[in-house]
């Protein structure tokens, strides 16, 4: 009888421990799903982030130029650009048709990938404003990269990093999309495999 008792207790145990690792199995798949739609987006560190100044109190002030920022669903930031053809235009002038405001640098890998991707998007989306902020870089170098690419995007300088403390970021390339009245639909915070479709989503999303 003893010996019967102990057969019966052995077996549960090993039914246990077969559901134990079953569930863990599951487990160690769901986490390993979830971590792979949450790969982030990767990108450079901006040479002068949006960043809260520090009282000799201790307490956090932040800038009033940098408390602005690009919120989805919210009107985006106004900010005049200096264009590379010496011409003025603020981003406002944008209105009324989609816009893509992409922030890059020449030194930024990530930033020059995934400009065929927003040439594409200009090819296939004509009608959509696809502008290009600089950040920070003397207009010369800019004009000589810009002179060695076929983009037709418009190319804004930003020697004052204005624009970017309108859109605060600590890493570009940060990309916005604007829809026609102005506000901000979609916000990519780096670069990843296959930009061409999340761009084209968002541009279709934006514009309906």
């Amino acid at each position: 009888m003893m010996k019967s008792r102990i057969v019966e207790t052995a077996a549960s145990s090993g039914e246990s421990r077969s559901r134990m690792r079953r569930t863990a199995g599951l487990a160690a798949s769901a986490f390993a799903a979830c971590a792979l739609a949450s790969v982030p987006l990767m990108g450079c560190q901006s040479e002068e982030p949006a960043a809260p100044e520090v009282q000799q109190d201790g307490q956090t002030a932040i800038d009033s130029t940098k408390m602005r920022g690009a919120a989805e669903g919210h009107p985006a930031p106004d900010a005049v650009l200096e264009l590379l053809d010496g011409s003025t235009k603020s981003i406002a002038d944008y209105q009324g048709g989609v816009t893509v405001l992409s922030f890059w640098a020449t030194w930024c890998p990530y930033c020059i990938k995934e400009m065929p991707d927003l040439q594409k998007v200009k090819e296939n989306y004509p009608e959509t404003n696809v502008v290009l902020v600089n950040c920070g870089e003397e207009e010369g170098l800019v004009s000589d990269f810009v002179a060695q690419h076929d983009y037709g995007f418009d190319w804004a300088l930003d020697l004052d990093f204005d624009a970017q403390r309108a859109y605060p970021t600590s890493g570009i390339p940060y990309t916005v999309v604007i829809d026609a009245e102005g506000v901000v639909t979609k916000i990519f915070a780096g670069s990843g495999p296959d930009m061409y479709s999340k761009f084209e989503q968002a541009v279709k999303e934006a514009a309906a």
